[in-house]
């Protein structure tokens, strides 16, 4: 994400909300390839049906806060708004293996609109 990027995240399919964790860490630009690892970050631990899956936001240069609107042992709906990083950065969307994947590396997503993949009914 950029800065002219909507920052919000949305929640990518109907599921309880396990887990938050935040880790704090450094501020590097999100070019940067170890910046996925050393970067401040939340991460989100999901359960749908028993599939389960993860969102992390991460911090990047000038993307110094994270922001995080849900609750553990909460169901929230496809769509639904959980979080935003201020002046954006990277969200990265851990799938489960039985995922089928529809978008590629460098594809611009649309939050609510584009589907990232696609995996069975729980």
């Amino acid at each position: 994400m950029n800065v002219a990027n909507v920052h919000v995240q949305r929640m990518p399919a109907r599921a309880r909300l396990l887990r938050t964790d935040y880790q704090p860490g450094k501020f590097l630009p999100a070019f940067i390839s170890r910046a996925g690892f050393e970067n401040e970050q939340r991460w989100y631990a999901f359960d749908r049906g028993g599939q389960k899956f993860a969102v992390v936001q991460i911090a990047g240069l000038l993307a110094r806060r994270i922001h995080c609107w849900i609750k553990p042992d909460m169901t929230y709906e496809r769509g639904d708004r959980f979080g935003m990083i201020s002046l954006g950065s990277e969200v990265d969307v851990y799938l489960p293996l039985s995922a089928r994947i529809a978008v590629k590396p460098g594809d611009v997503v649309r939050a609510g609109e584009t589907v990232l993949g696609e995996w069975g009914e729980p």
